[in-house]
Formats: structure tokens, sequence, C-alpha cells
């Protein structure tokens, strides 16, 4: 499909994308594109529609930009706007050790706003083999549920061995600081 060399017309293009739902089936290579663009701009605005029209044909581009810092923004904007459809696959990626540790401490607060119990049940189970700086914001996600969400059940999710982890590897990263500090 053709796309403009103008930077400028892709970028309004996306934004236009952004203004249809239902998206026509002929917009869906032209946003394929446009996802891919190497301008920040034009793939935030392409990524932002897709997320609007919750096409998920596209879903996989979107998860591919997620683990790129400069698109990450834009591609949690557009996950969370799928709201639990993408869960399943926000939590592959959570799980995938090819995914970068700052985006994988990113996904559990996109799993807030509709989590389900599925949702709940398996980022509780992948807690113990995700790094520290991930096991965190995943405990403290299954915390704001456990507190907000009456709806869902925590029964036998016992976090204290989890806390204990957090402590003792926080105290060995504070003790290891203070003897460079020397």
């Amino acid at each position: 499909m053709y796309c403009s060399s103008s930077e400028s017309r892709r970028r309004t293009a996306a934004a236009l994308l952004g203004n249809l739902n239902p998206l026509p089936p002929d917009a869906l290579a032209l946003l394929k594109e446009l996802i891919r663009d190497s301008d920040v701009a034009t793939c935030h605005h392409a990524m932002q529609a897709v997320g609007s029209a919750k096409e998920r044909s596209l879903l996989p581009l979107i998860l591919e930009r997620f683990r790129e810092p400069a698109y990450r923004p834009a591609a949690a904007k557009a996950l969370q706007a799928f709201g639990a459809d993408a869960h399943g696959e926000l939590l592959e990626l959570l799980e995938d050790p090819e995914t970068p540790s700052d985006a994988k401490g990113q996904i559990p607060p996109l799993l807030l706003p509709d989590a389900g119990q599925a949702s709940v049940q398996r980022l509780w189970a992948s807690l113990p083999s995700l790094e520290p700086a991930v096991r965190y914001p995943g405990l403290k996600a299954l915390n704001k549920l456990r507190r907000d969400r009456d709806d869902l059940s925590f029964q036998g999710f016992e976090p204290r061995e989890l806390m204990r982890l957090e402590l003792t590897v926080a105290a060995r990263h504070l003790l290891a600081y203070e003897d460079l500090r020397g």
C-alpha cells in the first residue's frame, strides 16, 4: 500500500484514522504501515487509532512496539483501550524472557482497570519466576486489586513469602550500595 513520503501527511492520516470506528478493512493495511513508521508521533497516532477501534488483528504490532521505550507510552494506552481483551497477550509478554524488564514492569498496572479472575491467577502464578524489578509492580497491582475489587477471589493467594523475598533482595541491594559508597 502507498504511504506518503511526507512525515506530516502520514501523521495526519494516522490521526484521522483514529476518528473512524469501526475501521474500514482497507484502512488496516495503512495502519499496519503507520504503526511501523519511523516517526514516533505518527506511530503514536496509529496505535491510538488501533486502540480506539480495538482492532485485534493489529494487536501483535502494538505489543511489538510496547517493547521499545520510545513507543511504550502510546502502546500502553492502546493496550489499555483493549481492556481485558488484551490481558492474555500482556501476560504472555510478561512471561516472555525476551521482553525487556522495564517493559515487563509496566504490564501489571495495565491489568488493573478490568482484571478478571483468570488474569489475577495468572499474574500471581508468574510472580515467583519474574526478576525483582518486575515482581514488585506485580505485587503492587495484586494488592490494589485485593483492596479495591470485591468481585475477585484471593483465597489461597498468600503474598507473605514473596514479600519476604522482596525484602531480602532490597536488603541485599542496600548493603551492596552501602559497600560501594565506602
